[in-house]
């Protein structure tokens, strides 16, 4: 059986992946349904951001890399990247028009905005080419 991380990496485009919402509830390095663990393994420029200070202090001291304390919805990172991936971040935002256009702002002119949500009556598991 496939887990959610591999599908999405089969919609991710490197080298460049930014992950929104890197840190997840609970950080789970090593486990094949952590997103950011499978992303590390298959590109190797992968940044991520989040507004758990502590949980990113966590994955800093497992030894992971390019992580930025921002809110999805106000992000500046000084780069693009050819993807920018949103697992299950949405849902949480106040304004997910504000993070669409941080997005587009932040993605390479071919780049994709992949996004999935566990919502069953909204953007589920939809992925936007931008």
């Amino acid at each position: 059986m496939e887990t959610r991380a591999g599908e999405i990496i089969k919609w991710t485009k490197g080298p460049k992946v930014l992950h929104v919402g890197c840190a997840v509830h609970i950080v789970r390095s090593r486990s094949r349904y952590w997103l950011h663990d499978y992303l590390e393994k298959n590109f190797f420029n992968v940044s991520g951001i989040d507004i758990s200070i502590p949980n990113l202090r966590v994955m800093k001291d497992l030894g992971y890399k390019n992580l930025h304390i921002a809110n999805a919805e106000n992000f500046e990172i000084d780069e693009t990247f050819d993807s920018i991936i949103a697992g299950e971040v949405v849902e949480h935002l106040s304004n997910p028009g504000l993070f669409s256009g941080q997005a587009r702002k932040h993605l390479n002119p071919d780049g994709r905005l992949i996004i999935t949500t566990p919502t069953p009556f909204s953007l589920l598991n939809l992925v936007l080419p931008v």
